[in-house]
């Protein structure tokens, strides 16, 4: 029973209020979040057993924005490489990154007239496409998003009606670094 009364003066003491008003808000269904300071109401936490109460210290809306800050401080090339690292891929050299975007004009392959943002790979990952030169062009994320895993033939046409000497040296690229899986299907 002492104990309980203790962890109560205690909890009451890092929030900054007195033990009547800590119990009297935990009797009615609030706990303070660790993360955002502030009461929220029970169901906002997840479980964790190994707690007193039964509910982690942070609520879900404190962990995932405490979560997606830490993503955001981390550099643009980090965020890249961890994502090929979790899709199985090579991580795309930096300068060869630029290489990329500068041989379109930072434009998009696809010919759709917008800002080149992505590296898209033209067979895609799911279908066995690797990080290669002949593989990897600059889109815009609306192209992006919109070609996804589908077919790549009509994407390659488009950008190859829009930009026809740069498509003829990302061929040449496919051949010569054995990733010319598009290029049958094209």
């Amino acid at each position: 029973m002492g104990s309980a009364v203790g962890a109560a003066k205690i909890a009451a003491h890092r929030v900054g209020i007195d033990v009547a008003e800590y119990e009297a808000r935990v009797a009615a269904g609030l706990k303070w979040c660790s993360r955002c300071k502030e009461w929220q109401l029970r169901e906002a936490f997840g479980t964790d057993r190994s707690r007193g109460d039964g509910l982690t210290a942070a609520c879900r809306d404190g962990r995932v924005t405490a979560a997606h800050a830490w993503y955001a401080k981390q550099s643009d090339e980090w965020r890249r490489r961890r994502m090929a690292a979790q899709r199985g891929l090579d991580p795309v050299p930096e300068w060869w990154r630029a290489e990329c975007f500068a041989v379109f004009n930072h434009s998009c392959a696809y010919g759709c007239g917008r800002i080149a943002e992505v590296l898209d790979h033209i067979w895609p990952v799911s279908r066995g496409g690797r990080s290669t030169p002949g593989n990897l062009v600059p889109v815009c994320p609306s192209c992006n998003r919109r070609k996804s895993a589908g077919d790549a033939t009509p994407w390659i046409e488009k950008g190859f009606a829009a930009f026809p000497d740069e498509w003829s040296g990302i061929f040449v690229l496919a051949i010569e670094h054995d990733t010319a899986e598009w290029i049958e299907v094209a």
